[in-house]
């Protein structure tokens, strides 16, 4: 299922597209190596290894919400503009992120962070659901997507109430996505 693509940093224009499997509701997986979640870079990005690519012309579902009346689903498209941060909000992030990598003792001690935090941002340090970090650096965080699973919300994405999290190679040419609930 294809759920949206995001803007690649660099000189050059290349987008991330995030293709999930879907599962009895439950979308992508945890594993970031498992298949189940695929995060294609183009133009010129390499195919992960366990990912599977369909013929040319192959056609599937996407982004999806609920029509109760209609007893069916409809496909959604949405474009996002982008906002920056607050500067209290951007500290607050901060001070997540230093306090998980803490925990994971792969950084300073760091206070425990008591400001509010996003969940749904592209770029800027990761902050994840359980504090761990599934996708080892020296690759690099890309963006936060959190789930919609709810009536009434404008799309359906479903991470068990969590947090799915995309990405980069060092040299930004393959992508991971893995998701965790609290």
């Amino acid at each position: 299922m294809f759920i949206g693509q995001f803007p690649v940093p660099g000189d050059e224009l290349r987008l991330a597209y995030l293709f999930l499997e879907e599962d009895e509701l439950i979308m992508g997986g945890q594993d970031p190596e498992h298949g189940d979640g695929v995060l294609l870079v183009q133009p010129g990005g390499r195919i992960p290894s366990f990912a599977v690519i369909g013929p040319p012309g192959t056609r599937g579902r996407t982004l999806w919400r609920d029509d109760p009346d209609a007893d069916r689903t409809v496909p959604v498209e949405f474009h996002l503009d982008l906002l920056p941060l607050s500067a209290e909000l951007d500290r607050s992030m901060d001070q997540r992120a230093a306090f998980q990598r803490y925990l994971r003792h792969e950084g300073p001690e760091a206070p425990v962070p008591d400001g509010d935090h996003v969940r749904d941002h592209l770029g800027g340090l990761p902050s994840f659901p359980n504090g761990r970090a599934r996708v080892p650096a020296p690759w690099q965080f890309l963006f936060a997507l959190s789930d919609a699973p709810d009536d009434g919300d404008p799309y359906f994405l479903n991470f068990g109430y969590g947090v799915g999290s995309g990405f980069l190679s060092p040299d930004g040419l393959e992508g991971r996505f893995f998701w965790e609930a609290p």
